[in-house]
């Protein structure tokens, strides 16, 4: 599964560097990279997070190997990376807390993969639309064409239709 990938920890480990700035949508404070560590028992991403009650020792967290893969493979495959999906299919991170769904976002914001689109959701910058469902040549081309200059928009309700803005 890692080929399929551009491999998301080598991109992290050429482009994220330590005291990197991650950027939160709505977060106070100043959530920056630490470097790797450990975390649930596995490689990890570690960054800082505020400590309200002391700032100069902020707290830390972390982002394991196998969580970064899951969470990239959700983003090529579903074209965006949403806290619905997060919460359910990665709640030991969820568990830790909602600023890691921010921190994944916000490393492939950085990394050019995704944007912040609203609360709970990150889309991919991916130009290259695959639907699951089979449609024609015609049809395929069109909504690539009309998704990627804005004009329709992938709905909540399946995520796979279109409806035009």
């Amino acid at each position: 599964m890692r080929s399929e990938k551009k491999n998301i920890i080598d991109m992290i480990e050429q482009q994220i560097k330590p005291g990197t700035d991650i950027p939160k949508p709505e977060a106070t404070g100043k959530f920056s990279v630490k470097g790797w560590g450990m975390r649930r028992g596995e490689r990890a991403l570690i960054y800082y997070i505020p400590n309200h009650n002391n700032p100069g020792y902020p707290h830390q967290k972390g982002i394991n190997v196998p969580e970064w893969e899951m969470a990239y493979n959700q983003l090529l495959q579903a074209n965006e990376f949403t806290k619905k999906w997060f919460s359910k299919n990665m709640p030991a991170c969820d568990k830790e807390g909602s600023c890691n769904f921010t921190t994944i976002g916000g490393i492939f914001v950085l990394l050019g993969l995704a944007k912040y689109v609203e609360r709970g959701v990150y889309r991919s910058n991916n130009r290259i639309f695959v639907p699951k469902r089979k449609n024609n040549l015609f049809t395929c081309l069109l909504q690539k064409a009309l998704f990627n200059m804005g004009k329709a928009t992938r709905t909540r309700r399946n995520p796979q239709d279109f409806s035009g803005q």
